[in-house]
């Protein structure tokens, strides 16, 4: 994946999971994302090989340990996943 690529990825990733550092491993070729700290909440992190995994096991995970249904926010802009790649793509015009 080029730096371009991975770059706006992990931006849209951020976004959808407001609730987790996200990044991409450059040298393991895939997404992580830690949970933010919450008091009396034990330390969490997920990855994944596509951007569309992380955000699933994200939300999966937090719903386990929250014990909650966790949905990232729609944005009709923003869920379109490119096939390849398993990318979120933000097709939104002007966007970065």
């Amino acid at each position: 994946m080029d730096e371009a690529t991975e770059s706006k990825a992990v931006r849209v990733l951020a976004a959808r999971l407001p609730s987790w550092t996200v990044w991409y491993g450059r040298h393991t070729g895939r997404f992580w994302a830690l949970l933010k700290r919450r008091p009396g909440v034990q330390e969490l992190h997920v990855e994944a090989g596509t951007a569309a995994e992380l955000e699933s096991q994200a939300a999966e995970a937090e719903r386990r340990l929250l014990g909650v249904t966790v949905e990232p926010p729609v944005s009709p802009s923003l869920t379109e996943v490119a096939p390849s790649e398993g990318v979120l793509v933000d097709d939104r015009v002007g966007s970065q």
